[in-house]
């Protein structure tokens, strides 16, 4: 529609805002008609869906759920946040927020910069930078319904295989991609320098869906594991996440005006491997309290049940042991 244009009409810009607008105010709507989890009715109903959910399994990164959520104010936020980013778990958690926030500046910023500068692309630089945020939001898509199936199998294979193989490695491939098809000095100016292989716009369209599936595997795990470490804190938990990610993104902001394709690639690839480094590291510590919780609890049904057949006795031992274990089991 806007193609080969050089000004957008003015019919075509009130139409964009009037639809922009539209949505904006049907999603804040919608938002209004939401319960907030810290009403007594909502916290209620939380608490027992969470309780019902959970009710088969012992996990050691669940918080306790007796009592009401409580509403935090934002002096309260800011103060519990502080606390919060002392735990010894949060701080092994910064180098995600830290990625995400890198992560988000490369695919929002430097990649359709890139794509834009590089003159190898011909007319279709203009096009590949929208469609650069398309694709982004396809991989997303896609990343997101993946992990929002595969989640009975993280919870019992844990969440570190769903990060490294659909985060970890989907944007060290997408890195890998685009800085063999970009010039080095895209970021920083129209250029038409020789790169490895050939700009070619699938690839270029194929790096940002990577981009965006990485980046659904990175939030999807990091925010169940949020939600399941801090339950009770889970506001705070989230407002803190929020925080670092955008101050980082802000940050990187300021760098990548005056640094090559080849050094912010750099900078990303170690914050990535910083990053799952941390995770797995609070990921594996849960599982090993998780697994400790669980051979207690079989020792003490194991007393239970050798408590019990000392004071039942029984016709047939081998019949009411059995209707124990059952019992025992069903706790």
């Amino acid at each position: 529609m806007l193609r080969g244009l050089t000004t957008i009409p003015t019919n075509t810009r009130i139409m964009v805002f009037v639809v922009l607008i539209i949505s904006a105010a049907v999603g804040v709507i919608v938002l209004s008609f939401l319960r907030h989890p810290w009403t007594p009715s909502g916290s209620r109903r939380f608490l027992e869906g969470h309780r019902k959910r959970t009710m088969s399994k012992t996990s050691a990164l669940e918080a306790p759920t007796d009592g009401p959520l409580k509403h935090l104010g934002p002096l309260e936020i800011l103060g519990s946040m502080a606390k919060l980013a002392c735990t010894r778990n949060m701080v092994m958690l910064l180098p995600v927020c830290i990625y995400s926030g890198l992560d988000l500046c490369f695919y929002v910023s430097i990649l359709g910069t890139s794509i834009g500068y590089t003159e190898a692309f011909g007319d279709l630089r203009e096009a590949l930078v929208g469609l650069n945020g398309v694709f982004v939001g396809v991989g997303q898509i896609a990343g997101g319904m993946l992990f929002a199936s595969l989640g009975k199998c993280a919870q019992k294979h844990g969440r570190d295989p769903a990060l490294v193989l659909g985060g970890m490695l989907s944007h060290f491939l997408a890195y890998y991609l685009v800085y063999v098809s970009l010039p080095a000095n895209s970021p920083l100016l129209v250029t038409s320098d020789p790169t490895f292989i050939k700009p070619n716009p699938y690839i270029a369209m194929f790096c940002a869906a990577l981009l965006g599936f990485g980046d659904a595997a990175w939030i999807n795990q990091l925010c169940a594991l949020l939600g399941t470490l801090f339950l009770k804190d889970a506001i705070v938990a989230f407002a803190y996440f929020q925080f670092i990610q955008c101050m980082v993104c802000c940050a990187a902001f300021f760098y990548t005006p005056y640094l090559t394709l080849p050094y912010q690639i750099l900078i990303n690839i170690i914050g990535c491997v910083a990053g799952v480094f941390g995770f797995c590291m609070v990921e594996w510590k849960a599982a090993t309290e998780t697994q400790k919780k669980a051979r207690i609890q079989s020792i003490r049904d194991k007393a239970e049940i050798e408590a019990l057949l000392r004071i039942v006795k029984p016709k047939n031992g081998h019949q009411t042991e059995s209707i124990l274990m059952e019992r025992v089991t069903e706790k």
